[in-house]
């Protein structure tokens, strides 16, 4: 079955087991307050949402596991698929090492292109922390797959927002303008939440 809407989180969360399953880390805390009340909505629609979350972190729980869908790095792994579709929420493993290219999940999972086959989403809703690397590449990847792709602006940051205390505006706009040159669509948070609330 398709999809209408599915949300794509770009490394604004961290899987912290035994506290909460999933956590801001201090990157992610100029809009922390935000994510989490869109987690909320999106978890009581069972929209499909997906995370990225680093190769080597914090592996999700086994509770966790009967939630979520853990998709691996390594491309032999197939297990996955056994569970795409019946679940709602994916974690989709990325590199971490200093190499840029490994941090960029679609070049780095070799499971990633077919797990948004599988989600088959008419639209994809993408937010998150790495503007300037990991956003622009994910929405990038996703619309040379074909996919119709929104982001949210008030969602979106640079990778250094939280360490140098404010948010590069200018850097912001640069890649938004890039992104509806390319097809995407800028969609306003408030929008997005009228449209989760009113599933």
């Amino acid at each position: 079955m398709q999809n209408n809407y599915a949300f794509f989180d770009v490394d604004s969360v961290e899987i912290t087991p035994g506290t909460v399953r999933y956590n801001c880390p201090d990157r992610s805390e100029p809009i922390s307050e935000y994510l989490f009340e869109i987690y909320g909505l999106i978890s009581g629609i069972n929209a499909p949402y997906l995370f990225t979350i680093h190769e080597n972190g914090c592996k999700p729980t086994q509770e966790d596991k009967r939630d979520a869908v853990f998709v691996p790095i390594n491309g032999d792994d197939k297990e996955w698929k056994k569970s795409a579709g019946l679940r709602y929420k994916y974690y989709l493993e990325r590199g971490h090492s200093n190499e840029a290219d490994d941090l960029m999940v679609f070049n780095s999972n070799k499971n990633a292109s077919e797990c948004i086959k599988a989600i088959d989403a008419k639209q994809w809703v993408v937010f998150g922390v790495g503007l300037e690397n990991k956003v622009d590449h994910v929405i990038t990847e996703l619309i040379n797959q074909k996919r119709r792709v929104a982001f949210i602006p008030e969602l979106i940051i640079n990778e250094r927002a939280n360490e140098d205390g404010e948010i590069n505006e200018d850097e912001l706009n640069s890649y938004f303008t890039k992104w509806e040159l390319l097809g995407a669509k800028p969609m306003k948070y408030n929008h997005v939440m009228a449209l989760i609330k009113k599933k």
